[in-house]
């Protein structure tokens, strides 16, 4: 398999386009992407390789794409009628108004006037016009803003500075640390070790927690221009209406039905009628001949009111209304960033009523999602995180660890494990170590062995570095099993720098403690789960920590299955899930850890209300 085949298959399988980044450099591939139109509301799956696009990285397209200019905005100044037109006539109402108006225009059909449905149907469309107008110049101001940002793009072996708009499909380009991008774009290299870029998607989810990207291995090594210039390669990887939308177009339909019904029921008595009666004195002459199709066409129009004419307009005023209410409530607003609550379209306004439960956890929500490491119990001894004022040397921990309390190998390699075990990015600004985490927790826990002596100093691509003890050392990294909501868990396998293998594996007690040699019956077991029971009740996040010590021949067996199960391609989370559970086995405990969350600020009392499923 060349080159071109496997970094095909790579991006396919991992699915790894990722907008919005905002941490580290990175070296990307902007994609195009179809706007295939949905049935369903959001995420899906890829499409098959062989419904995938061509894609030819530092060559000419062979067919043209679309240019990489954002748009949110609905209309343009020449589509803005047929387009306007379209999304209202989609409306089963507004067809049937259209209808009724046309019908009127018929000499002799209409009982009513030419005037009486076409003028209202004007004034609907005229107040739904001005509506979208005002609402899409908003989105072309902001479409604007974003488009005239700057990026830095390799072009002929040179890097030149452009605007976003003028981003080709296929160009290589440049995003540094904190910079927004608006394009789907793939990653080739990044400048830090492994290949690894974190980014955040909150304009996309609202997640703040930073989400790693790795490059593929293949392209990793492209880290200066002239490896840039000189790849080459190829990769294969609608209008939002509201339920009350819907709800309201199968009304309509249903009322439309009736209608048609009543018509022919009117017509078809009518018919008889005519037939059984010839009263002269009447003047039915030209009833009777009229026919039974002309017939029905006026109790169509006679019977219109049926479905009320005002209701789009209404729903239309309400609505805008509803948006501007929304932007001024001074309770949706937010004083430190001044920031009001905004309705980005007011069509879907209405789903908030549609709300009946709110199911909400603590992170983020109640909590300010900015995490403090407090204790820890290593060796069935609870340490405290130093204070402010606390120097190390005053803790019970460095007092342990410097008289060789029978515990003090646990705490080292608890400490050790800490620094270790984890995929943060340490940034070097002046001299201060700044550090870049997927979650606040990993970073809350690598401050907190940092504050207990145990520095995590450096990332390299191959191996992190720890400052302890006035010494430093060097694990090399061998496999990092990641963590995720199944397996509840998170390991990583080092070889120490005495030569040994080893598997560091934090997480919840449920799943971590079933994997202990001698389970639940294991040292410290018992008094840790007490412990951890304490933590709890203060409201403190934790997790549990057991380390595993690994031969070479198993390891190297074990390497091979995971391998083979990291490159499958069906099922390949649950072959990497069972290789992990081969080796995530006979841990040892050394202890827990008690993080911090810490409330938000409420001015209020807020009530949820749950329901059990």
């Amino acid at each position: 398999m060349d080159i071109r085949d496997r970094i095909v298959r790579f991006f396919h399988e991992r699915n790894v386009m990722a907008p919005f980044s905002r941490f580290y450099r990175a070296m990307v591939l902007k994609m195009n992407q179809h706007e295939d139109e949905a049935t369903t509301s959001g995420l899906t799956d890829g499409a098959p390789l062989e419904q995938n696009r061509i894609i030819f990285i530092n060559r000419p397209q062979p067919i043209k794409f679309i240019n990489n200019r954002i748009s949110t905005a609905k209309y343009s100044v020449p589509s803005f009628i047929p387009l306007f037109l379209f999304e209202q006539f989609r409306r089963y109402s507004n067809c049937f108004f259209l209808l009724i108006a046309l019908l009127q225009q018929i000499p002799d059909v209409s009982p009513t006037g030419r005037w009486t449905t076409l003028t209202p149907l004007i004034l609907i469309l005229s107040v739904s016009a001005i509506k979208e107008i005002v609402e899409d110049f908003k989105r072309h101001r902001a479409d604007d803003e974003t488009n005239r940002r700057s990026v830095d793009i390799l072009r002929e072996g040179r890097w030149s500075t452009i605007s976003w708009e003028q981003l080709l499909v296929g160009d290589v380009c440049k995003v540094v640390n904190n910079q927004f991008f608006p394009a789907d774009i793939v990653m080739l290299a990044s400048s830090e070790p492994q290949g690894i870029s974190f980014i955040e998607t909150s304009n996309l989810d609202g997640e703040t927690n930073l989400k790693i990207r790795m490059a593929h291995p293949d392209t990793a090594r492209l880290d200066n221009t002239q490896a840039l210039a000189d790849f080459t390669a190829t990769l294969q990887s609608p209008l939002k209406r509201s339920s009350i939308d819907r709800q309201t177009n199968t009304h309509i339909l249903m009322l439309f039905l009736i209608l048609l019904t009543l018509s022919l029921l009117s017509a078809g008595f009518n018919e008889l009628w005519m037939r059984a009666h010839s009263d002269w004195y009447i003047g039915l002459e030209e009833a009777q001949n009229a026919n039974f199709g002309f017939n029905f066409l006026t109790f169509l129009i006679l019977y219109n009111n049926l479905i009320p004419i005002s209701l789009q307009v209404t729903a239309e005023i309400v609505r805008f209304f509803q948006a501007k209410f929304i932007a001024m409530d001074v309770e949706m607003y937010h004083v430190a960033t001044d920031t009001p609550a905004m309705a980005r379209t007011s069509n879907l306004n209405e789903e908030l009523g549609m709300v009946k439960y709110v199911f909400s956890d603590k992170t983020g929500t109640l909590t300010c999602n900015v995490m403090e490491f407090r204790k820890c119990t290593i060796g069935e001894i609870i340490y405290s995180a130093p204070g402010p004022n606390e120097k190390l040397e005053d803790t019970l921990l460095y007092q342990n660890l410097q008289r060789n309390h029978p515990t003090a190998g646990v705490i080292r390699e608890f400490l050790t494990m800490l620094a270790v075990c984890h995929t943060v990015i340490p940034e070097r600004v002046g001299d201060q170590l700044n550090y870049h985490a997927a979650s606040p927790d990993e970073r809350a826990l690598v401050l907190g062995a940092a504050a207990l002596g145990y520095e995590f100093d450096q990332r390299t691509p191959r191996a992190v570095r720890v400052r302890a003890a006035g010494r430093s050392e060097e694990f090399a990294v061998l496999n990092v099993l990641d963590f995720t909501s199944a397996r509840k868990r998170m390991s990583v396998i080092v070889r120490t720098p005495s030569g040994e293998i080893k598997l560091y594996c934090k997480g919840a007690d449920s799943v971590i403690y079933p994997r202990l040699a001698g389970g639940a019956h294991a040292q410290y077991a018992d008094t840790t789960l007490s412990h951890l029971e304490l933590f709890a009740c203060d409201g403190l996040r934790t997790l549990v920590f057991a380390v595993a010590d690994i031969s070479e021949q198993f390891y190297q067996d074990w390497a091979n299955t995971y391998h083979k199960a990291s490159i499958a391609i069906q099922d390949r989370e649950q072959k990497i899930e069972e290789a992990a559970m081969l080796i995530e086995n006979n841990l040892r405990l050394l202890g827990a850890t008690a993080i911090e969350d810490k409330l938000q600020v409420c001015t209020g009392l807020c009530f949820y209300k749950f329901e059990l499923m």
